[in-house]
C-alpha cells in the first residue's frame, strides 16, 4: 500500500502497519473489482482511550468507515458494501481527527 498525508507513517507496534496521524493521511493501493458487493475487514487500534475513525474510500467514494476504540488491536468489518467496479483505488483516510487519537492500520481484508 502507498501512503500518503503529511504525516502518515510505518509503525513496528502494537502491528507491523501504518499510523494515520492527521486529516487527509490515507494508505490506499489498486485493485479491480468484478463485482460491485463486497464485505471489507481492517484490523486496527487507537493510540489511546479515544475512538479512531478510519475512513473507506473506493474509487473516491466514501463507503463506509471503521472505528476503533482503545490500543488492542481488533478487527472491524463492513458487510455488504456497494462500490465502484473494474480498476479502482481503494483507500484507507483519517477525516475527522481532532488531535485527541491516531489511528493504527495493519491489513485489509475484502470477501465476496
Amino acid at each position: 500500500m502507498t501512503l500518503g498525508g503529511t504525516y502518515a507513517g510505518k509503525i513496528s507496534s502494537p502491528f507491523n502497519g501504518a499510523a494515520l496521524y492527521a486529516n487527509g493521511d490515507y494508505s490506499a493501493y489498486n485493485q479491480y473489482f468484478a463485482f460491485p458487493t463486497h464485505s471489507f475487514t481492517l484490523r486496527g487500534a487507537s493510540s489511546n482511550s479515544g475512538t479512531a475513525r478510519v475512513d473507506l474510500q473506493i474509487g473516491g467514494t466514501t463507503v463506509g468507515s471503521f472505528y476503533f476504540t482503545g490500543t488492542a488491536p481488533t478487527t472491524q468489518t463492513l458487510s455488504n458494501i456497494s462500490h465502484a467496479t473494474g480498476p479502482v483505488e481503494v483507500r484507507l483516510t483519517v477525516s475527522t481527527d481532532n488531535g485527541t487519537w491516531d489511528a493504527y492500520v495493519d491489513y485489509l481484508e475484502y470477501t465476496n
